[in-house]
């Protein structure tokens, strides 16, 4: 995370506030590593903001930033271009006037804590230099190499595989240039650049090394698109940033104070506290100040807490799952509760069929998917009218069934002394019942006096 640091007028204020919160370093200390790679071609002297060079700007905000964290970042420096031999005016193809490409031999100073006074030094002893009498030994060119330097970072023994946070920032007033004509134009100067931007990468990607880019002087004479994708590759610009953007995604410093502020918000991620279980920022506290960060999202979140060593925990926000009619919880963390649900899978159910004659009504259960199931459970349906009675097809009418010869009924109440229950028709019946005896329709009245005269013959019988 990066914090911003609120601006002072006056540079020298600001590196004062931050210095005199510096603590000296305790043995549980783990300090950042920053190694400031920073552009030594001849525009930095040729070029002047409000009567000073560009370089003598650049030295100064370099020395007064690095002695505002003697103990808590270590500070490594490479200047390119290289260093070179001497030459002789007339030579065709001086050697101060060549593209050198990155290698260690760059490194000016390793990094290490309480390298400010060395770094100051060393720039106040090694300025470019495009005039260089005869014999001498120079520093720089009219050459910018920039490709070619970011290309041979991966060789620096400071930025090898390790468990150190590591930081390159890169200063530079200008763009890839290897003919000395301000512009990259030529197919070999377009390849190394690429090349360059390649390799920010891979420090990035395997060795966690990132890499923050501070262009210096007017914007004009910086190739915006290069350096938007040296620092997007190198993992510092802002999100929402393209690496082809024409806006700047990277620090643009015009002056003096500019230059001073970005590289103080630098230092500033880099000096920064981290959750690793080691004093990063050298104040002889652990993980001080590291609360807890918000996860998930507004309808399910949640923390993830700093565990010392282990990192950072997981996020303890409940995961989006499929949307269950069963739970009255929003369940994939939409902000709305049972979407798409046509009932309660816990409710008491939906009731269904009907109460008419000998029909009873069931429930339709709510599914587990908020949808009704397609069976009545319970339900007594309808069945075929029989004479009985009863109103067995549930159509509101009793035994209107036509009853036809040779059907039999065996619990017609339409038998000898029967008693008609439900109202009976004038022939004695239920409503639209007949009854069969003896094969054949009959009242119940006829039924009843053959019945009798059996009987009596059965009472004469027995007097003899």
């Amino acid at each position: 995370m990066l914090r911003l640091v609120p601006w002072v007028s006056g540079f020298a204020c600001l590196v004062a506030a931050v210095a005199g919160n510096r603590t000296a370093r305790a043995e549980s200390c783990d300090p950042g590593r920053a190694t400031i790679v920073l552009d030594r071609s001849s525009s930095m002297v040729s070029n002047s903001i409000s009567g000073q060079t560009r370089w003598q700007i650049a030295k100064d905000a370099i020395q007064s930033v690095t002695g505002a964290y003697p103990d808590s970042v270590e500070f490594g420096l490479l200047m390119f271009p290289d260093s070179v031999g001497s030459f002789s005016p007339g030579t065709s193809i001086p050697d101060r006037d060549r593209c050198i490409s990155g290698t260690v031999d760059q490194v000016e100073i390793p990094a290490a804590t309480g390298n400010g006074a060395l770094i100051a030094t060393t720039n106040n002893a090694n300025p470019p230099d495009w005039s260089c009498p005869p014999g001498s030994y120079c520093y720089g060119s009219s050459y910018t190499p920039l490709g070619e330097t970011l290309s041979g970072l991966h060789n620096i023994a400071d930025l090898q595989p390790s468990t150190k946070r590591k930081y390159v920032i890169l200063v530079t007033d200008g763009r890839q240039d290897c003919d000395a004509d301000g512009v990259t134009d030529t197919a070999g100067e377009k390849s190394a650049i690429a090349a360059g931007v390649t390799a920010v990468k891979a420090l990035k990607d395997e060795r966690d090394v990132r890499t923050f880019v501070v262009g210096f002087g007017a914007g004009s004479e910086l190739d915006i698109k290069v350096m938007n994708n040296i620092a997007v590759n190198g993992g510092t610009a802002p999100e929402s940033c393209r690496d082809n953007a024409t806006t700047p995604c990277f620090f643009l410093a015009t002056n003096a104070d500019a230059l001073v502020t970005a590289l103080m918000v630098i230092l500033e991620e880099v000096d920064e506290e981290i959750c690793d279980g080691k004093d990063n920022d050298c104040d002889d506290l652990i993980d001080e100040g590291l609360d807890p960060i918000p996860c998930g999202n507004t309808y399910c979140p949640g923390t993830s807490r700093c565990l010392g060593a282990a990192g950072w925990s997981e996020c303890d926000a409940r995961d989006p799952v499929e949307e269950s009619c069963s739970t009255p919880e929003d369940d994939d963390c939409d902000g709305a509760v049972n979407e798409g649900c046509g009932c309660d899978p816990n409710g008491p159910g939906l009731p269904c069929g009907t109460e008419t004659g000998e029909c009873k009504p069931g429930l339709l259960k709510c599914k587990p998917n908020g949808q009704y199931d397609d069976v009545c459970e319970g339900e007594i349906g309808p069945s075929t009218e029989i004479c009985d009675g009863k109103d067995n097809d549930c159509d509101g009418q009793i035994d209107e069934a036509e009853i036809h010869p040779g059907d039999d009924y065996p619990t017609s109440p339409c038998s000898a002394g029967g008693t008609v229950t439900p109202p009976a028709d004038d022939g004695g019946n239920a409503a639209g019942c007949a009854c069969e005896v003896g094969g054949g329709r009959s009242s119940g009245a006829g039924l009843a006096g053959i019945l009798l005269m059996l009987g009596l013959a059965f009472v004469v019988r027995r007097k003899r």
